[in-house]
C-alpha cells in the first residue's frame, strides 16, 4: 500500500473513531451497523489512540537540585529562675535584655 493510500485509510479511520465515540453505541452495535469487521474497530481504536499518546504535546523541563541548606547554629538557651528563654540566632539583643531583666525582678 503507497504512503497516500495509507494517509487516506488513517483518515477515514480517523473519522469513523469520531463517529463511533459520538454515537453512544457500543464498539460492537457500531461495528454491525457500519458494515465493519469484529477486528478492524478495536484495531484503529489502539492504533489511532497510540498515535495520539506519541503526537501529544510533551514539555520537558529542566529541574536543578535542591541547595544544601545552610548550617544550622543552633540558639541558646537562657534560664532564668524558673524560666527558659529560646533565643535563636539573629534575635533582637535590645529586646532580650528587657525580658532578661524583667524575669530577673520576679
Amino acid at each position: 500500500m503507497r504512503t497516500i493510500e495509507r494517509a487516506a485509510l488513517r483518515e477515514e479511520w480517523v473519522g469513523r473513531v469520531a463517529d463511533v465515540r459520538a454515537s453512544g453505541q457500543s464498539q460492537r452495535q457500531w461495528a454491525r451497523d457500519h458494515g465493519v469487521t469484529p477486528w478492524q474497530l478495536p484495531y484503529w481504536l489502539k492504533r489511532l489512540s497510540a498515535a495520539d499518546a506519541d503526537a501529544s504535546d510533551t514539555a520537558w523541563v529542566t529541574l536543578a537540585p535542591a541547595r544544601p541548606s545552610a548550617p544550622t547554629i543552633p540558639g541558646l538557651t537562657i534560664r532564668v529562675g524558673a524560666a527558659e528563654i529560646q533565643v535563636a540566632p539573629g534575635c533582637d539583643p535590645q529586646l532580650l535584655q528587657v525580658v532578661v531583666r524583667s524575669l530577673a525582678s520576679c
